[in-house]
């Protein structure tokens, strides 16, 4: 009986060792987390989708890279398909225009080239109306539209007022000469007006912007870094003009930025001169409104460009030029420049959720 039990136990074990020994293969997939989020129609939910390969002992498998695949009714993803690292990967998710549930589809083989078990696997969100903003209004009464921009909120009109959100006149220049200086020579605060009709925003010199009261209280003139997170948000939100989720420098959001009219036109479909009913998938409504020259006061580049004054310095002179952020009618991307402070150029505000 010793004997027999002896040998019944040196089975067993040979068994277990050899079931361990065996391999570490892929088995099973599942979502490791971002399952059933709830945001906004064609917003960028907050977290990306998770998922996680498991082998035949119920561990994550850490070998091989497998391959991903991703597939949605409407929205975009970062990517359509893409491989394990150490047995997990994740996507990025932009909900469509459908309100209520969409569904994201994501299968996976193992080595041999099955399916993996709880493959494909079903991944929902639920797609909520996008929230309504109250115009903001300046100190002379003027209301501007806002829209939100993942942690931000910008104005999707050029400013106008003509007065200091401490209710200080700035001053108006009509005669060249005079542009952006007071009458003593001194360098001051100014606006001008393009053929006397606002529509285009006024033209501000960057004395007016290095107030820090320009935009009505709360708000601010944007800096460099407000506008990178802001192409960050648009590239990941189906921004690009070549549909990609991939945030680079410099990315592709011209197009999703510039108004549907007036731009010059141009031959490449990614860029705002091209197809312009394409336009503003953002709702910027970037004008192509050119600037007020510091050298001649000659307003110049209309239908051209749109140029937008920063509260960031370019320090690679002496002394520092302001910065401004422009739009070209043949460029698919935001570019960046700096010049004098008495050049005239539009003004957007932004500020923190």
């Amino acid at each position: 009986m010793k004997y027999t039990l002896f040998f019944l136990n040196f089975i067993f074990l040979l068994l277990f060792v050899s079931c361990e020994d065996k391999p570490s293969v892929p088995n099973s997939i599942m979502i490791f987390s971002g399952n059933n989020q709830t945001s906004e129609e064609k917003t960028l939910l907050e977290e990306p989708v998770k998922f996680i390969i498991y082998d035949q002992y119920g561990k994550q498998y850490n070998n091989d890279k497998l391959k991903i695949t991703f597939s949605i009714n409407e929205g975009f993803l970062s990517k359509k398909e893409t491989y394990t690292e150490n047995g997990v990967a994740e996507v990025e998710w932009v909900l469509g225009s459908s309100l209520g549930k969409q569904v994201l589809t994501v299968s996976a083989d193992n080595l041999n080239g099955k399916p993996l078990n709880e493959s494909p696997l079903i991944v929902t969100a639920i797609a909520t109306e996008v929230q309504k903003i109250q115009p903001i209004q300046d100190i002379d009464g003027n209301n501007y539209n806002v829209k939100a921009y993942g942690s931000q909120l910008w104005m999707t009109e050029n400013l106008i007022t003509t007065k200091l959100n401490d209710n200080v006149e700035i001053s108006m220049k009509t005669n060249p000469t005079a542009w952006s200086y007071d009458g003593d020579g001194t360098e001051m605060p100014a606006y001008c007006i393009y053929n006397n009709d606002n529509s285009k925003g006024l033209y501000y010199n960057w004395y007016a912007v290095n107030t820090n009261k320009l935009c009505p209280s709360g708000w601010r003139v944007p800096s460099r870094n407000d506008w990178k997170l802001l192409e960050e948000y648009l590239s990941k939100s189906g921004g690009n003009s070549d549909s990609t989720l991939i945030i680079y420098r410099p990315s592709k959001i011209a197009k999703a930025l510039a108004d549907i009219s007036n731009w010059n036109e141009s031959d490449n479909y990614t860029f705002p001169g091209n197809n312009q009913y394409l336009n503003n998938s953002s709702g910027f409504l970037a004008k192509p409104n050119g600037k007020r020259s510091a050298w001649d006061s000659e307003f110049q580049d209309i239908g051209g460009y749109a140029y937008f004054w920063t509260t960031s310095l370019d320090n690679s002179y002496t002394p520092a030029r302001p910065s401004y952020i422009y739009i070209s009618y043949k460029k698919e991307y935001v570019d960046y420049n700096s010049y004098l402070k008495t050049c005239g150029i539009n003004v957007r505000c932004v500020k923190d959720k």
